[in-house]
């Protein structure tokens, strides 16, 4: 097996049970994944670590704030850190440019990515919805 990428990855999640299994999966070329739960009432806590994923609760008031929650008290094994919600996948071919960029050293402390809307299998490519980054 390769050495994991470098990058930790969190996951924000509430009541995922049906989104988290795919989201973990799509997840396992990273060497830490977090996921920061708000409270789920359902599945989501056995889920995460029966994944092998880290858990952590904290109430969700905004985005930025749990963003900000985490970055402050979650402790992490990478400098870099993506964060995902839970309905939210990284397709192989995103993971293996990341490992590249990271292990190349590269000078940047951030990326933009442009994110690929999916409804019912099917990418809504000329929608509203694409580009977003």
């Amino acid at each position: 097996m390769p050495d994991p990428i470098p990058v930790t990855v969190v996951v924000l999640a509430l009541n995922e049970e049906v989104n988290l299994p795919h989201c973990l999966k799509s997840l396992s070329a990273f060497g830490q994944v977090v996921v920061v739960d708000s409270f789920s009432v359902d599945k989501t806590e056995e889920i995460a670590r029966s994944n092998g994923a880290e858990f952590y609760q904290h109430a969700f008031t905004g985005f930025g704030d749990q963003r900000n929650w985490v970055i402050d008290q979650v402790p992490t094994r990478n400098d870099l850190l993506l964060i995902l919600d839970a309905d939210e996948r990284v397709p192989l071919k995103l993971a293996n440019e990341i490992n590249r960029l990271v292990r190349e050293g590269s000078e940047y402390a951030a990326f933009k990515v442009r994110r690929r809307f999916y409804l019912w299998g099917r990418w809504l490519r000329y929608s509203s919805l694409y580009p977003t980054w």
